[in-house]
């Protein structure tokens, strides 16, 4: 199900806790819409994927980001964006599973605030 285009009424109650694993998109493009199914207090588990959070020139050939700095602009990135969009970062974490080609991902853990 892609939440962007997900009408209200197939989730008419708020959510208490909404995990993302998106491939070939930004986590940005969908955070705002996820936000708006989370309740107040809310918690998101959002598997960051540099690849795409990073301008297609800074991906090296194949998909495969090699370097620390380049993964760590990625997941600042998203957690610039969240905190942005007015979500609490409580935590992040290097996944304990790479992706397929490789790739080191990150698990980020977030709260929708209290209204």
């Amino acid at each position: 199900t892609n939440i962007r285009y997900m009408e209200r009424e197939r989730v008419p109650e708020d959510i208490d806790l909404i995990t993302i694993d998106v491939s070939f998109i930004s986590l940005t493009k969908v955070l705002p819409r996820a936000v708006e199914f989370l309740r107040p207090e809310g918690e998101i588990v959002a598997l960051v994927k540099p690849q795409f959070e990073l301008s297609k020139k800074e991906v090296e050939k194949g998909g495969v980001i090699k370097t620390e700095a380049k993964r760590e602009k990625a997941l600042q990135g998203v957690i610039d964006f969240a905190l942005k969009e007015g979500l609490e970062v409580l935590g992040k974490m290097t996944s304990p599973v790479k992706g397929a080609k490789g790739n080191v991902e990150y698990l980020l853990y977030l709260r929708k605030p209290a209204r």
